[in-house]
């Protein structure tokens, strides 16, 4: 985005910190809006609703397709109207599509199998063999990419991009972060150190946005990251436990393995992610193809 797209658009029709709280407040009007007619028409019940932890895939999925729908509505709506600026602009342009789905997936793997390599030799986890519904496992993938999607184009796309048309991009990506830990604080068995990888998984998310405004990055490593840690390795994603590849039996303390939120309840976990943002952000400061601000 040129200086005076970027001088119009923080201008706008509102300010944007009101653009970003009636963007998450729509959000989730919209999005409960339209589970509760999900309800209404299938199988579903409110208190099923209310304890996601009792859905089954399927149902996961066609709730998350409600929720992904809310969310470009709302989205697409504002960015056309009240930003008045392109839907691409979001960051949609598909010049390093390839390049950065492959990164994400790379990163996302090695950072979840590095992290659970050291929690086996270290004896914090076993790993066993498991039975999976191949079905099930393609419906947890395509749940994942909706999970990833949704909450980058909102988090990433619509409130860090607005963000940085007003603020430095650090400090763009540190409140929009605490933004994204925000919205995860109802997940189920949500520790303290769970809370905290949350944020850090924002900076990590953002990370590579604040430099090129682009989503493909990650969405690919968010959908990885999900995808990887619940149905291939065993683990709880952010509370949610998983049909899966492989079945891990937990033992010592659960500060270094997460207990029932999963990898990202851990201090293991917490390491990982302080890496992975000092390397994004190092490559990207070292790399002459970045036009830094």
């Amino acid at each position: 985005m040129d200086y005076k797209s970027k001088e119009l658009a923080s201008k706008g029709v509102m300010p944007v910190w009101l653009r970003i709280v009636l963007v998450i407040f729509s959000f989730l009007f919209l999005t409960a809006i339209f589970q509760i007619i999900g309800v209404a028409t299938t199988d579903i019940s409110m208190d099923d609703l209310m304890h996601s932890e009792n859905l089954s895939t399927g149902q996961m999925f066609f709730l998350q397709f409600l929720g992904t729908l809310a969310m470009f509505s709302v989205v697409l709506f504002y960015r056309k109207f009240i930003d008045k600026l392109s839907i691409k602009s979001l960051g949609f342009g598909l010049k390093c599509f390839n390049k950065d789905m492959i990164r994400g997936f790379v990163l996302a793997l090695i950072c979840i199998g590095m992290g659970s390599l050291v929690l086996y030799v270290l004896g914090y986890v076993e790993i066993e063999n498991n039975e999976v519904s191949y079905v099930g496992f393609l419906l947890q993938l395509l749940l994942f990419f909706l999970v990833a999607v949704n909450e980058e184009v909102l988090v990433r796309g619509y409130i860090l991009n607005n963000l940085m048309l007003v603020s430095n991009k650090y400090l763009a990506l540190f409140i929009s972060s605490l933004i994204f830990m925000v919205l995860h604080l109802l997940n189920p068995n949500l520790s303290t150190i769970g809370v905290i990888n949350l944020f850090l998984a924002g900076i990590m998310l953002g990370s590579a946005y604040v430099f090129t405004q682009n989503l493909w990055f990650a969405i690919s490593l968010h959908l990885f990251w999900n995808f990887i840690q619940g149905p291939v390795m065993g683990y709880s994603v952010s509370g949610m436990a998983m049909d899966s590849v492989f079945k891990l039996k937990l033992s010592g303390n659960e500060i270094w393995h997460g207990g029932a939120f999963g990898f990202e309840g851990s201090l293991m976990c917490t390491i990982v992610l302080i890496v992975s943002i000092a390397s994004i952000i190092g490559y990207y400061h070292r790399s002459k193809k970045v036009n830094l601000k």
